[in-house]
């Protein structure tokens, strides 16, 4: 089996996994929000067709469509949604919000999942010049969650693009819900999403399902306790302790592809990554000494680096780094109970015949604290492989 790398505990087998059955169907939801020819591009598969819905295609705020009116090609329809992510007809997709160019509003669909007796809020990844704006507005904004019940406030730190985008969802989303719901006896509440779609998810569910504690002291009470949240590529959203607080634990799933860079890619590890750089510009491979420069570990002088890193060589130069590195702003990692997927044969193409392994993240900050510059590090974000990696490690236990 190998040994498990940095800060992950590899599970028996792909038995351990939570919730297989949904975690293999959500994925699919999730890659619907690119829609048809969206979904074509990144290569993910669909399933047979569905007819057309009765009210026809949705426009921007959800409303249907005037008759007569021509909508861009890359719109999303109801029908193109259903046949991704496995819906039984297309009037089971309740609402389609398409980004308009806002910031802080990324585009995302509600829809009724009959076979999983769920509602199902989905969340679409980046694919504007807004979209990238909140994943760029990455400064570490204060969170107080309330949790048990005790009241006790647990206080960290939240993306701030993509909180902000999943206050402004909360408040326009909130009441279709509600009505959701009511229309559904029985149902439960999913929030699903691929990278943007998943940071912003997470703290959507993270805001629903738990109190909190405003700027002013008042306390903004739970819409939906009791809902589940499937993140998938999910981008570093939460400081400790609320990304592993039990409570997050138990409402969100977060799944990593192998070396999705995503998951590790921050405001801090980004600045560590530039000090790394640095760093290693100073190696005199000549002497094979190590003068790690001041610059990189922000500590004014190579006097103050620690000893131990003037000796090392070669692969010891990792370990200097790391030592050298100074955090002066809280570090954010991928919210609740995360796992990592790796294929146990990188060279082969998941689900056509290639293991995968599943990994369990004990320690986020030794996981998910680096940003790996390898040659997947891209290409393992992309919607299609998680759809393959997820079904292929799912196979057999839905």
């Amino acid at each position: 089996a190998g040994r498990a790398p940095r800060g992950l505990r590899r599970l028996p087998s792909l038995a351990a996994l939570p919730a297989p059955d949904r975690l293999a169907r959500y994925v699919r939801f999730a890659a619907a929000t690119y829609g048809k020819h969206g979904a074509e591009f990144l290569g993910v598969p669909r399933l047979p067709d569905v007819a057309p819905s009765a009210l026809g295609p949705l426009g921007a705020a959800g409303e249907a469509v005037a008759p007569g009116r021509v909508l861009p090609d890359l719109r999303l329809r109801p029908e193109h949604i259903a046949s991704i992510a496995g819906l039984a007809n297309a009037d089971d997709v309740l609402m389609i919000v398409e980004s308009a160019g806002e910031v802080y509003s990324p585009g995302h669909y509600v829809a009724a999942d009959d076979a999983g007796e769920a509602i199902a809020v989905v969340i679409r990844g980046t694919m504007s010049l807004a979209d990238t704006i909140t994943d760029l507005v990455c400064e570490p904004e204060p969170l107080r969650l309330v949790t048990g019940a005790d009241g006790a406030v647990v206080e960290g730190h939240a993306h701030r693009g993509m909180l902000f985008a999943a206050r402004r969802l909360s408040e326009r989303l909130a009441e279709p819900v509600r009505a959701a719901l009511a229309g559904h006896p029985g149902y439960s509440l999913v929030v699903v999403g691929h990278s943007l779609g998943a940071g912003t998810a997470s703290l959507l569910a993270a805001l629903w399902s738990h109190d909190e504690v405003l700027e002013d002291g008042s306390v903004s009470r739970a819409l939906f306790p009791g809902l589940r949240c499937y993140a998938y590529a999910p981008p570093c959203v939460l400081s400790e302790p609320l990304a592993t607080l039990p409570a997050l634990r138990d409402t969100i799933i977060s799944v990593v592809n192998g070396d999705d860079f995503v998951s590790r890619f921050g405001l801090a590890t980004s600045r560590d990554l530039r000090s790394a750089v640095l760093a290693l510009l100073q190696v005199d491979a000549g002497e094979g000494d190590v003068a790690l420069a001041a610059a990189a570990a922000d500590v004014g002088s190579l006097e103050e680096v620690p000893a131990s890193a003037a000796a090392c060589v070669g692969g010891g130069v990792l370990d200097a780094v790391r030592g050298a590195v100074v955090r002066d702003e809280p570090t954010l990692y991928p919210a609740g109970l995360t796992y990592v997927l790796r294929q146990d044969d990188e060279g082969g193409a998941v689900g056509r015949g290639v293991g995968v392994a599943a990994f369990a993240v004990d320690d986020a900050q030794a996981a998910l604290g680096e940003l790996f510059v390898c040659r997947s590090m891209f290409a393992s974000h992309l919607p299609q492989r998680y759809v393959a990696v997820v079904e292929a490690a799912c196979a057999g236990l839905v």
